[in-house]
């Protein structure tokens, strides 16, 4: 059964991190330009934290990052995109099949792509052929309300015919 390596989790985690931070920022800058009566109707996304009353002083002085729920979100995001990774690897892999290398690796393009090479169970090699994009929706858009990860997954495996039942774990009804 495929599950995601440690560092290619730690990677994809440290990327929607970044995101979660830059949109945060971003979402500062925004009060930061609105000020006055309109910035107290205004409702922050879960990210940002503010330090009440505001006073006059600059929103950033006033405004900044919670990191509990950065924390929060981050892994959340990475254990949605890293389920999906390992659920489609795992759809292409048979019972009786082993898995001899994982080469995959995060491009600057939002994509974890690579390869994963194993044996089935006659002992003949197959290669599938993974590609992960994600892309992000914030704010308003986002599931949420801050930001969510929206992976897909391309594959295929080529080389020798998987024998027997896949190793996807079985759907537990609802």
């Amino acid at each position: 059964m495929f599950r995601t390596p440690r560092e290619l989790f730690h990677q994809l985690s440290e990327c929607i991190r970044s995101a979660l931070v830059n949109q945060t920022l971003n979402e500062i800058e925004r009060m930061e330009r609105m000020g006055g009566r309109e910035l107290r109707r205004y409702v922050p996304s879960r990210l940002v934290m503010g330090f009440d009353p505001y006073r006059g002083e600059s929103v950033k002085a006033c405004y900044g990052i919670s990191y509990n729920e950065l924390r929060r979100l981050t892994h959340e995001q990475t254990k949605h995109a890293t389920d999906l990774l390992e659920d489609r690897i795992n759809s292409n892999l048979a019972a009786a099949d082993t898995i001899d290398e994982i080469v995959l690796r995060i491009t600057s393009e939002n994509v974890i792509e690579g390869t994963i090479l194993g044996t089935n169970g006659m002992g003949h090699v197959f290669t599938i052929n993974a590609r992960l994009l994600w892309n992000y929706r914030y704010g308003s858009n986002s599931k949420n309300g801050v930001l969510t990860v929206y992976p897909q997954f391309r594959g295929k495996r080529s080389g020798a015919l998987a024998l027997g039942e896949s190793k996807r774990p079985a759907e537990v009804p609802a």
